[in-house]
């Protein structure tokens, strides 16, 4: 009963609804755990461009020069409506069959999310610290790149996958 709880608790989540009493014998197919593993990894990708966004809009974004002000805000802004439409569509795939499906899998991919992104976590702040260092000024590309050769590659690739669900049908 008690993993049946944490179904319903992750499913609620997502936005869906799960009750205990449904079938949920099914084995997950690999599509449906990659969602599962994806929409958490997503979340935290909204609340990030989101963060940037406060970010600019407060004391500190008035340090940086109005047009790259703008361009940032726009590319943000673009980034943050697409993962809210790949949020939309991991949801809409998955929801619907969670409370039909064996859910010590679908638990299992959420938890590697969790510590995917915890670890990125880390690791991102290792590689900012690698790739910007003090008195050092590199355009927005080439810090990017940077931060994308640091690092455990794996990990990325799992973390990037999720930004184009290529999985998903139409």
């Amino acid at each position: 009963m008690h993993i049946l709880n944490v179904l319903a608790i992750v499913t609620l989540l997502m936005g869906g609804t799960a009750s205990a009493s449904e079938s949920q014998d099914s084995v997950p197919t690999d599509t449906e755990l990659h969602s599962v593993y994806c929409i958490p990894v997503v979340q935290a990708r909204i609340r990030n461009e989101q963060g940037i966004l406060a970010l600019l809009s407060g004391p500190k974004g008035n340090q940086v020069s109005q047009s790259k002000k703008k361009y940032v805000i726009d590319q943000t802004q673009t980034q943050l409506e697409h993962m809210k439409s790949v949020l939309s569509r991991l949801q809409a795939y998955v929801t619907p069959v969670l409370d039909h499906r064996d859910p010590a899998p679908l638990i299992a991919a959420k938890r590697r999310a969790d510590a995917d992104l915890s670890q990125f976590e880390k690791q991102s702040d290792q590689c900012t610290n690698i790739c910007s260092p003090p008195g050092e000024d590199r355009t927005t590309d080439q810090l990017h790149q940077c931060v994308k050769s640091c690092g455990d590659q794996g990990l990325l690739s799992r973390i990037l996958e999720c930004e184009a669900p290529t999985w998903l049908p139409p």
